[in-house]
């Protein structure tokens, strides 16, 4: 995510050169207001349910990001700063009109994309500290940008359409329960879908648990999500934890409710997204846009006054109206004003802990860039962390048996 020349890695530069119409059409594409990539699965003759529907296209929208992110600081660090602004701004549209499809995996790639761009924003407002206009472009920008996911969507329409697909194709007998993919331990599940079933209750029931789903992912407060998240994860594994009740199997033998019950309890145990992470995530995300956005803040504020300033709070007015708070510690981002003229700024991250500017990547340790990691750091308990400025680009040395 640093700067690069041609001179330090040529061959990547003939790489770049070499694929420029890609690229030109990949920006053409982003200038579109919808985004559609059908499956090839759709072409099969026999469908076989939106839970067997190939995505290949997913790690491909990552690679187009890492591409964009590369050519972007490759501009950079041969002095074409507008080529590189231009580049990550592509790769902003690319992430947001990737996030409109509909299943979790889409989302967690537009966020991954999406933390790869602002790295290299951060990494790009440095170069020329003294020029406004360029700065406060970015920081406009910035602050126009909507979030690069929507977990709510993906849970209403995505995720709940692949369920009431899959029991719709286990009701037309098109996809074998034991076929699904999934761990099914009890010997009865195999002729479970033989027997008469109550389609209609599997299909409310998974739309109930959709319902509550959706309800807790759009609450503005996250430590209310939280909390209700927990009791959803705990009501979930009671759905669960009665699966291989001799009793209730017993009871399904005269029951068409029984039978229907245990039916819709094994799907949503087996289908319900990972939840906490997901969430996760899009905080991250969000967490993440703020912290660029107040590294762009700080670029105005150090091309305007010289250097930057000593707390957030001289950014207000005159910058920004008002310096986003923290997510996961609800107060204002920590920050300080480094001897050697940069400064670090970072977020507590989730586990609300102020670990002194260690960044759960394990680049930065105690606010300040480190060349190999500390195996007796925790990274995963880290914090989120901007430390400017950021090292210039070096090549590796080459291996021993090179040497």
């Amino acid at each position: 995510f640093r700067p690069w020349t041609s001179d330090q890695v040529p061959l990547l530069a003939e790489w770049i050169a070499a694929n420029a119409k890609p690229f030109a059409l990949l920006e053409e594409a982003t200038q579109r207001p919808k985004w559609w990539s059908p499956s090839p699965s759709l072409l099969d003759k026999d469908y076989e349910g939106a839970i067997r529907v190939l995505i290949p296209d997913v790690q491909s929208l990552r690679s187009v990001g890492q591409a964009f992110g590369i050519r972007a600081m490759w501009h950079a660090g041969e002095g074409r700063r507008e080529a590189a602004w231009s580049d990550l701004r592509t790769t902003l549209r690319f992430v947001r009109v990737g996030s409109k499809r509909d299943t979790i995996v889409d989302q967690l790639i537009a966020i991954a994309i999406d933390n790869m761009a602002l790295d290299r924003i951060v990494a790009l407002l440095q170069q020329d500290e003294s020029d406004v206009t360029f700065s406060r472009q970015v920081l406009d920008h910035l602050m126009l940008l909507e979030n690069p996911s929507d977990m709510p969507k993906a849970y209403d329409q995505g995720e709940r359409m692949i369920y009431a697909d899959t029991v719709i194709m286990l009701s037309l007998k098109k996809t074998p329960l034991q076929e699904l993919g999934y761990d099914l331990s009890a010997k009865a599940f195999e002729s479970l879908t033989d027997l008469r079933l109550d389609w209609n209750h599997v299909l409310r029931e998974g739309n109930h648990w959709y319902d509550r789903l959706v309800d807790i992912s759009k609450k503005p407060k996250r430590q209310d999500r939280i909390a209700e998240f927990k009791v959803f994860e705990n009501d979930l594994s009671k759905l669960g934890s009665t699966l291989d009740s001799p009793g209730r199997w017993t009871g399904s033998l005269f029951s068409i409710q029984a039978r229907s019950a245990i039916l819709s309890d094994s799907l949503l145990n087996m289908m319900l997204p990972a939840v906490p992470s997901a969430m996760e995530a899009e905080d991250r995300a969000v967490v993440m846009l703020d912290l660029t956005r107040v590294a762009a803040a700080l670029a105005v504020y150090r091309a305007e006054q010289g250097e930057y300033p000593e707390k957030l709070a001289a950014l207000m007015p005159s910058v920004i109206d008002k310096v986003p708070d923290d997510l996961y510690s609800g107060s204002q981002f920590l920050y300080e004003r480094k001897p050697d003229g940069g400064y670090l700024l970072y977020s507590v991250f989730q586990n609300g802990t102020d670990e002194g500017g260690t960044d759960r990547s394990g680049k930065i340790v105690e606010g300040e860039w480190v060349e190999e990691n500390d195996e007796d750091v925790n990274f995963g308990e880290g914090d989120l962390v901007i430390r400017v400025p950021i090292p210039k680009f070096e090549l590796p040395p080459p291996p021993d048996f090179l040497r």
